[in-house]
C-alpha cells in the first residue's frame, strides 16, 4: 500500500512540474512577443514622424523659394524638430532636398520644381 501512494505522489509532482514549465514558457514567449511588437510600433511611429518632418521642411523651403529666388537652403527649425534643406537650381528648374531625423530614424524627400514667376510648379516629389 505504501508503495502505491508514493508513486502517485511522484506522478502528481511530475505533472505539476511539467504544467508549470509549460505555463512559464508560454508566459515568457508572450512577453517577448509583446516587447518585440512594441519596439516595432515605436520604430514605425518615429519613421513616420521623420517623414512628416521632412515633408514639412520641403513645404517651408518651397514657401521660401516662392518669396526669395536666392534662397539656398540650410537648417530649417519647426516646432516638431529640425531638418537640413539643400537646393540646386538651373535657371527656373530647382531641386530641393530635405532630410529629417527623429531618434535615429531618417527620411529624405526630393522635390523638383519649376519656378517660373508668378508660380511654382511641382515637377516631381519623391522619398529617397
Amino acid at each position: 500500500m505504501k508503495n502505491i501512494s508514493q508513486q502517485s505522489g511522484y506522478a502528481a509532482i511530475a505533472t505539476v512540474l511539467v504544467i508549470g514549465a509549460t505555463i512559464t514558457v508560454i508566459v515568457i514567449s508572450t512577453s517577448l512577443l509583446s516587447i518585440s511588437e512594441a519596439q516595432q510600433s515605436l520604430a514605425e511611429k518615429k519613421a513616420k514622424e521623420s517623414l512628416y518632418l521632412a515633408e514639412s521642411c520641403v513645404q517651408e523651403a518651397l514657401l521660401q523659394i516662392y518669396l526669395d529666388e536666392t534662397y539656398n537652403g540650410g537648417i530649417v527649425t519647426l516646432p516638431t524638430g529640425e531638418c537640413t534643406v539643400t537646393t540646386a537650381k538651373n535657371n527656373s528648374l530647382w531641386q530641393v532636398q530635405a532630410e529629417a531625423s527623429v531618434l535615429g530614424y531618417s527620411k529624405k524627400i526630393q522635390v523638383e520644381i519649376d519656378r517660373s514667376p508668378p508660380a511654382i510648379s511641382i515637377v516631381s516629389w519623391k522619398q529617397i
